[in-house]
């Protein structure tokens, strides 16, 4: 599968995008654009060095996205706090339990036997064949979703030699000019992890093309910061590890890749946790200040509230942002009851534009204790394999 290089669409999209930041006067609108567009002109510095729109033009444009950042993102810190009770309690209950016996498996030898077992190079029309035959099951919207990324020249690589995005092996942005997606990836589709990473990816792309047609420009706006951003995206990551190993497709490679996601899940939700036991002035100073989970830690620590509570220092010189420890929690905890079936898909719809609401949620199926369920009997599915 061919990754594309050339940035010179890339260059297209920028202008286009500065074009119709000058004269649109609609706030959500300017931020989705805003944000397209520098994400974009990042890119092509990390690619080439410089960026393709500096100066004046692209100060006023990142300034301008900045405050209406800040904006939507203090609307989501009030949604998070009216909400802060239950998710304390979801959190709590899906990660206390859970977790340790997800880490006792991860320190076995079978698991580490398995991670140092060699990894192969996909073979020549192997990416094909698979994506192909896991489209016509379980997910037929991604077949015409990748074919337009290819026909686009829209599936890029990124680069990125100063690991400015370290912790990021592939992600997605809309450009609402085009109403078209762009998917990054770092690494070229020759593994079987750079193939999780793509239908990760195209999962983010069935979201927002929906989301296009379906959004209001508010609703649009706010949706990347909100709760709900990575579950269909963890719906169908999870759909596409469930057909590799039920298919006997590259099994070992595919339970290190089940681990792996869930690693990152538990060290998500151990954030988000944190995140829901500080008081609400520490976490509306946390949001979007480059907080270290140290720090966190520290202030729980003198908290009377959190005195009962044995913190995990693991990882903990990480940057947290706030939202992406929120949302990538309720992504798998979400798109394991859609895959369960004890939320169904068009209920999951029906909602996901709103924001956060507890009571919203309860009403289409979840709860702490199902959600638990869930997730448990994911765990037990793959870690008995």
């Amino acid at each position: 599968m061919k990754i594309n290089e050339d940035y010179s669409d890339i260059e297209r999209q920028i202008k286009d995008l500065g074009q119709f930041l000058e004269t649109c006067t609609d706030k959500n609108q300017y931020y989705s654009a805003a944000s397209s567009f520098g994400i974009l002109n990042y890119l092509y510095c990390l690619r080439y060095g410089n960026e393709f729109v500096s100066g004046e033009v692209a100060d006023n444009i990142t300034r301008k996205g900045m405050e209406l950042y800040q904006e939507i993102l203090e609307n989501e810190k009030s949604v998070f706090l009216r909400n802060k009770q239950f998710h304390k309690d979801t959190f709590f209950e899906n990660f206390f339990g859970p977790s340790s016996s997800f880490l006792k498996v991860c320190r076995g030898s079978y698991l580490k036997k398995m991670k140092s077992s060699e990894k192969t190079k996909l073979k020549t029309g192997e990416d094909k064949e698979i994506l192909e035959a896991f489209f016509k099951e379980s997910f037929p919207e991604g077949s015409d979703i990748l074919g337009e990324l290819l026909e686009r020249g829209h599936l890029f690589k990124f680069f990125d030699e100063d690991d400015e995005f370290s912790s990021s092996n592939g992600f997605m942005t809309f450009n609402r000019c085009d109403n078209a997606a762009n998917v990054f990836l770092k690494d070229d589709v020759c593994s079987l992890s750079s193939l999780v990473t793509l239908v990760h990816e195209l999962g983010h792309v069935y979201d927002f093309s929906d989301s296009v047609r379906t959004f209001t420009d508010e609703e649009k706006a706010r949706y990347a910061l909100g709760p709900y951003a990575e579950v269909m995206s963890s719906y169908y990551q999870q759909l596409f590890l469930d057909y590799l190993i039920n298919n006997g497709i590259r099994t070992k490679e595919a339970t290190v890749a089940f681990f792996e996601l869930y690693s990152s899940f538990f060290y998500n939700l151990d954030n988000a946790l944190l995140l829901s036991l500080v008081s609400d002035d520490e976490y509306r100073l946390i949001v979007g200040s480059d907080f270290k989970k140290r720090e966190v830690i520290s202030l729980l620590r003198k908290s009377s509230l959190a005195e009962d509570y044995d913190f995990d220092d693991n990882y903990a010189w990480t940057v947290m942002s706030g939202t992406k420890e929120i949302g990538y929690s309720y992504g798998i905890l979400l798109s394991n009851m859609l895959i369960d079936g004890s939320i169904s898909k068009d209920d999951w719809f029906s909602l996901r534009a709103k924001e956060f609401d507890s009571s919203s949620l309860t009403s289409i199926g979840f709860s702490k204790d199902k959600a638990n369920k869930c997730l448990v009997k994911k765990m037990d599915t793959f870690m008995k394999k």
